[in-house]
């Protein structure tokens, strides 16, 4: 079976099965290159707590300064539904790496910070990662990293203009 490419190219159904494949296995590995020790952090948590660092600000509730970060930016940074964010922070803060406190002015406003435990887990797990990213970056090479890297930055635009186009029509051209 041969798929019909914009621009008359084709792709054969095997090639499409190869490329589906390695997405998911690369997707499946990622999970396990940023967390396989056994203090690590599941990614998602791992990436909450440090948007929780990136995005804290300095606010004073109860005669305390602090650096805080509201739920609701971690909600809309991530692009997850408040649920999800408060499973995980749920989570986080049962392992006592992030404490919650409420707005006494407006209860609508949920503040997070990271504890001591909290920033040396990020810490230690953000070495991990880092050291782990140089070796795979030094071991694809510079032409292999380039071409990896300008490949990667154009997957999100056309998986957008593939559904936007998808969308349009309301299915898929090949149906």
């Amino acid at each position: 079976m041969l798929i019909i490419l914009k621009g008359g190219g084709f792709m054969k159904s095997n090639e499409t099965e190869e490329l589906l494949t390695a997405m998911h296995r690369i997707k499946r590995f990622m999970q396990d290159f940023h967390s396989n020790q056994n203090d690590c952090l599941p990614q998602f948590a791992f990436y909450l707590l440090m948007q929780i660092k990136e995005q804290a600000v300095l606010v004073t509730l109860d005669q305390q300064t602090r650096r805080l970060t509201r739920i609701s930016d971690l909600c809309q940074s991530a692009e997850v539904s408040k649920p999800a964010i408060s499973r995980a922070l749920r989570d986080l803060e049962e392992k006592g790496y992030i404490e919650r406190i409420n707005s006494k002015r407006d209860r609508r406003n949920v503040y997070v910070y990271l504890t001591e435990p909290g920033e040396n887990v990020l810490h230690r797990q953000k070495e991990v990662m880092d050291r782990r990213t140089n070796l795979f970056i030094e071991k694809l090479g510079e032409t292999d990293r380039s071409h990896f890297t300008r490949i990667l930055n154009r997957i999100p635009d056309i998986m957008q203009e593939v559904m936007n186009e998808t969308m349009l029509k309301g299915k898929d051209k090949n149906e």
